[in-house]
């Protein structure tokens, strides 16, 4: 837990620009203190201030990153719960295309578990784990989807779709000789709300 919100605190800010620069570039054992107090431009006393530590800054590093998601999230729910995929994959599609350092720092925080940051992120992940299987059921129980499918199944293959192509950008950049990226993206983000809408529909 952080010793100050983070509102509109300059000092706050730059240590978590700084430290999200950081350790999406390092691994977090190759990251110091001083690197980040330095990079902030502020003491390195400040860390234990805001965040008590290198790890609890680790944490609220996750902890925006995990926001930022949300609000991609949030901007594809309708109004009556339903999902615009489409929406949900450019989004998240941009997401990364913008943060091309994102989906690797993620993914290395998920393969050492009980390493830095992996049970803070699990617990957002179960938190949206438990939103996406209300949100399932609901749609079952109105007779949306089919009944039979298994929440976690949609879960993962949603996480699939909507990460892979982007953990290997530079390979698709290179694949695609020339071709506008963007255009790509926005394909991409409507084949695969198509397969994905086409999984869910109820059986007639």
């Amino acid at each position: 837990m952080i010793k100050n919100p983070p509102g509109n605190d300059e000092v706050y800010q730059r240590l978590l620009s700084a430290a999200s620069e950081l350790f999406l570039d390092h691994d977090y054992a190759k990251v110091t203190t001083r690197e980040i107090a330095l990079r902030a431009n502020v003491n390195s006393a400040m860390i234990k201030y805001y965040f008590k530590s290198k790890l609890g800054l680790f944490d609220e590093v996750i902890r925006l990153q995990h926001e930022i998601f949300n609000n991609a999230i949030a901007q594809a729910v309708n109004s009556d719960y339903s999902v615009n995929y489409q929406k949900l994959f450019r989004h998240c599609f941009e997401i990364f295309k913008t943060q091309p350092k994102l989906a690797p720092f993620l993914v290395r925080i998920l393969v050492y578990k009980d390493g830095p940051g992996y049970h803070t992120l699990k617990g957002y992940m179960d938190e949206g784990q438990a939103l996406a299987h209300a949100m399932i059921k609901d749609s079952q129980a109105k007779g949306l989807i089919n009944p039979a499918l298994d929440p976690d199944v949609l879960r993962v293959v949603s996480m699939s779709l909507s990460t892979y192509p982007l953990l290997i950008q530079s390979l698709l950049i290179d694949q695609l000789e020339g071709k506008d990226f963007d255009t790509f993206l926005d394909n991409l983000a409507l084949f695969s709300a198509n397969i994905y809408q086409q999984g869910l529909a109820p059986i007639k």
